[in-house]
């Protein structure tokens, strides 16, 4: 079985011709005495009279033969097949050459697509490209080796943090025996750091004790605080119920543009404490949720 590309062109076939009587090669036969003949795949059989080649080296002709060496090649012929038993729509075709003084001779050809001239061109298409650094199929493969690279030392570094996390006196691992030794001192809630986040612990339960600087209450209580009959902005104002200012249940909190701030307060009366540089307030004001 014989492969050809799709819609290859000037194909030549070489073929031997037997006798069939005596099954023995045919040599001396006269080429306009046989036929010529292609059947593509599921067509109707394309018939030719043969005509003869000059010579065996001769450049292909449609439907021409010309037996190849009668002494040192019996029986061999060389047969030039028209193109349009290559063209694409099939995938396949029978060539037959036939004559009255020969047993009929078949070559069975398939048709591809491509062949493995095909596919080595496209190789060596590719590694060329591989060869070229600047673009294509090279760029990609020096990225990749840059890459590569890159990883490489990007182990490196990261086995050198390692190396140097181990090490307690210098470098990052001086950072970290330092880390450590602050959550050392953290756990510990009587001295250092730990004292620190002991009293912090407590300051943040304190604040929410009261309700944390809006206060707790279930209303909203807006205050306006003026200066003169004017909003006044940025002033500190907090929130306590007794005239003493001891005890105080909200607040900070600071006023807006508007001169006001919001409190979430329960029912009952209460005084309110006003500070800002500049403004002497009157203090303590009361004032009455209900």
């Amino acid at each position: 079985m014989t492969e050809v590309k799709k819609d290859a062109t000037d194909q030549t076939f070489y073929v031997k011709l037997i006798d069939p009587t005596s099954g023995d090669e045919e040599t001396g036969l006269t080429i306009t005495d046989l036929d010529m003949s292609y059947v593509r795949n599921r067509a109707a059989a394309v018939k030719a009279d043969a005509t003869a080649l000059a010579a065996a080296d001769s450049a292909h002709g449609d439907n021409k033969m010309i037996e190849v060496d009668g002494t040192n090649a019996k029986g061999l012929y060389r047969a030039d097949f028209p193109d349009a038993a290559f063209a694409t729509g099939v995938d396949k075709v029978i060539l037959v050459i036939a004559g009255a003084a020969i047993d009929t001779a078949y070559i069975h050809v398939d048709l591809i697509d491509n062949t493995n001239g095909d596919l080595k061109t496209l190789i060596d298409a590719v590694n060329t490209d591989l060869a070229n650094e600047t673009d294509g199929l090279g760029a990609l493969k020096a990225l990749i080796d840059t890459l590569t690279t890159n990883v490489g030392t990007v182990d490196t570094v990261v086995d050198g943090i390692q190396t140097d996390l181990s090490n307690g006196t210098d470098g990052l691992g001086a950072l970290k025996a330092l880390i450590d030794a602050v959550n050392t001192d953290l756990s510990n809630a009587t001295d250092g750091l730990g004292a620190l986040k002991t009293l912090l612990d407590a300051l943040t339960t304190a604040v929410a004790a009261v309700g944390g600087q809006a206060g707790s209450g279930g209303t909203s209580t807006t205050l306006t605080i003026t200066e003169g009959g004017v909003a006044c902005d940025n002033v500190r104002v907090w929130v306590t119920t007794d005239l003493a200012g001891t005890n105080v249940v909200a607040g900070t909190l600071t006023t807006n543009s508007s001169g006001e701030v919001t409190f979430m307060l329960d029912a009952g009366d209460y005084y309110a404490w006003k500070e800002k540089g500049g403004v002497n307030f009157t203090n303590p004001e009361t004032f009455t949720v209900s």
